[in-house]
């Protein structure tokens, strides 16, 4: 019996390894939670940048697509002014050749198909309308 027996000192008791695995499953699930957290909110502002960025973008591509609508629609405002006034040159060439024929009431029709063309442009950038509205009144004045 030469060494005494200590226990307390060899071998710790097992109460006491129980508190301190709990305390580190604990500290894990904390940790896990704050990472968890602070990941979220680093992917949420970085989120809102890129949605930010896309915004402006497509804003700017709507402010583009809308000058081009409004440049092509005066474009095919012009492109419609001028059909009219091709359809009403050929009612005018038409009467000049049923004029030929000796066939004046067709003739005077497409005198009126001519003056009705005419009276549905309504405005345009390029015709003085004054001159265009005296054309329309002697055209639809004019009786054969």
């Amino acid at each position: 019996m030469s060494q005494p027996i200590n226990k307390a000192t060899s071998t710790p008791p097992p109460a006491a390894a129980q508190p301190s695995k709990i305390k580190f499953i604990v500290i894990g699930i904390v940790v896990a939670l704050v990472a968890g957290g602070a990941l979220y909110g680093f992917g949420l502002s970085k989120g809102a940048t890129q949605l930010a960025a896309q915004k402006s973008e497509f804003n700017t591509r709507i402010q583009t697509l809308q000058t081009q609508v409004e440049e092509n629609g005066q474009k095919l405002a012009g492109a419609q002014t001028r059909v009219l006034l091709l359809q009403s040159r050929a009612e005018l060439y038409r009467t000049a050749l049923d004029l030929e024929r000796r066939n004046f009431g067709i003739a005077n029709n497409h005198l009126k198909e001519s003056a009705a063309l005419l009276g549905e442009i309504k405005t345009a950038t390029d015709l003085d309308m004054t001159r265009l509205n005296a054309l329309r009144g002697s055209i639809s004045g004019t009786d054969i």
